[in-house]
């Protein structure tokens, strides 16, 4: 009876020491391949500047800028949009232009599930917020009258809180070169004055900025502080900061990287990406050293303490090359394990998860390296992947590295919008329906309003007691234990399991 025990034990302890394995192995990569690359913007229109994000429905929304009207003596003059659902992309649509008759040189999204409104902020040199009823955003005419945020603005994002607030950060251009933010309490219609919140540094640009909210309705902004601006020098300083109060007060920005010693000389921290995961988490990845290699830090208490940075790959990977360079930054997404899947672009585009504390290998997408990576989670476990790539004139497919240098920078007048798929092995969430637009509730929120001091906002001293470069203890963390990540590989396993102990069982009945 000892020897059939603990041969009982020994294939339970097997079975289970397999389904440990089969985790590990199994959240590295999607669970299924990646689709091919197909075109969304159209044809022969050039399209840069995607952003892609999924409602509760499940289905997709992307937005981009394009040029439609060859008269303006300007890159862009349109966002354009599009949907996917049930694996079929919508006919692509202008929705937006600028209400002054200007270029637009960018647009941000974010989605409200609470009354199922997709809300836009774009730029003409004046930044404006529009919304339209995810189920209708496809025509022009269902989108708000555009509302006046603030005036000299670039590169925004959108967040939207679990109360419906609508959370807007973006810089002033140049002379100034500073961060504001700006918040609206009632769908767009109003906003607080525009406030101040951070000020560069000498000659220094901001080059670009993200928001994000976390399950705790924090606010965390970080920003990339560039002083080495030329065709041969990039990046120099990543920040970060939070509120906690809803973008009432600010605490004092915190420098998650800056050149130095460990930077070629050519390069510096740049391209700073943000993700929150769940009430807690929160996840940063930017350009670091030595000559923008990808790095990552993250926090387990909202911000308060973070751990060390580390690289999310060898920094001879590639032959060498490494996972590095600057194509318009990287993207960041969480599935609904509570996994953070990286999207970018070296000198392949590249596909990466981090789960309990580790990058997998790296998932190569194609091997070329496009422009503007952008990524966004439906349904809990699919994955979108959008980018921009440079286009031959009459070509339809994608030119790397060494087809670019042999057309010559003359031939490459076009920019063009792709999208690629795979599902991960995540759980799906099922959708919710979008809420019902009524007759009392018509596509436009009304008249054209302007930002109103609703709310003062103010920079406060960082509730942080380590620099954020150290690697500071974690505290509060939130963690859903082994049995919580491993429940869906162990129930795979437990029939096997179960089948072991019969067998056992009944053999060693017939021995006795």
């Amino acid at each position: 009876m000892r020897n059939t025990a603990a041969a009982i034990l020994s294939g339970l302890i097997g079975c289970v020491f397999l389904a440990l394995i089969a985790s590990h192995n199994v959240s590295a990569q999607p669970f299924e391949p990646w689709s091919p690359p197909v075109r969304v913007s159209p044809q022969g229109i050039p399209a840069n500047k995607p952003d892609v994000l999924a409602d509760t429905a499940g289905q997709v929304h992307l937005f981009w800028l394009a040029k439609l009207d060859n008269a303006k003596d300007c890159l862009y003059d349109t966002t354009m949009y599009a949907s996917y659902s049930d694996g079929v992309w919508s006919d692509p649509r202008d929705v937006l232009i600028s209400p002054s008759g200007w270029c637009l040189s960018q647009t941000a999204a974010a989605f409200a599930p609470q009354d199922g409104r997709l809300h836009a902020v774009f730029t003409d040199y004046n930044l404006y917020h529009s919304s339209a009823y995810a189920g209708e955003a496809g025509s022009a005419a269902s989108w708000s009258a555009p509302v006046l945020i603030d005036s000299n603005a670039l590169y925004p994002d959108v967040v939207i809180d679990s109360k419906s607030r609508i959370h807007v950060a973006y810089y002033h251009n140049r002379p100034d070169w500073e961060i504001y933010y700006s918040r609206s309490d009632d769908g767009g219609r109003h906003w607080t004055r525009p406030q101040f919140v951070y000020d560069a540094q000498g000659d220094n640009i901001i080059e670009s900025l993200e928001l994000a909210v976390d399950g705790r309705d924090r606010l965390h902004l970080v920003w990339s502080e560039q002083f080495l601006d030329s065709a041969i020098a990039r990046g120099g300083i990543v920040h970060y900061a939070r509120s906690t109060d809803a973008g009432r007060t600010w605490e004092s920005p915190l420098v998650v990287d800056a050149k130095d010693t460990r930077y070629e000389e050519a390069y510096g921290a740049g391209e700073i990406a943000i993700v929150t995961a769940g009430e807690d988490q929160v996840h940063l990845m930017w350009n670091g050293p030595p000559s923008g290699h990808r790095w990552h830090k993250w926090s387990a208490d909202g911000g308060v303490t973070w751990k060390a940075a580390q690289p999310v790959a060898p920094l001879n990977e590639f032959g060498g090359q490494g996972l590095r360079w600057y194509n318009a930054g990287s993207d960041l997404a969480v599935d609904s394990s509570e996994r953070v899947h990286l999207l970018t672009s070296s000198t392949k585009t590249v596909h990466a998860v981090w789960q309990e504390g580790h990058w997998s290998a790296l998932d190569v997408l194609l091997p070329i390296n496009p422009y503007w990576p952008r990524m966004a989670i439906s349904k809990g476990n699919i994955l979108h992947a959008v980018s921009v790539y440079y286009y031959w004139d009459g070509s339809e497919g994608p030119l790397g590295t060494a087809d670019v240098e042999a057309v010559g920078q003359g031939d490459l007048n076009l920019f063009r919008v792709w999208h690629m798929t795979a599902q991960t092995d995540a759980p799906s969430v099922r959708t919710q329906p979008l809420p019902i637009l009524t007759a009392s509730e018509p596509g436009s929120v009304g008249p054209t309003a302007t930002s109103t001091d609703v709310a003062e906002v103010r920079v406060v001293p960082s509730a942080a007691t380590t620099p954020i470069g150290g690697d500071a203890p974690l505290t509060n963390g939130r963690k859903t234990g082994i049995l919580g990540s491993l429940s869906p590989v162990i129930l795979g396993v437990l029939p096997a399991a179960l089948l072991v102990l019969v067998v056992v069982a009944v053999r060693s009945r017939r021995r006795a």
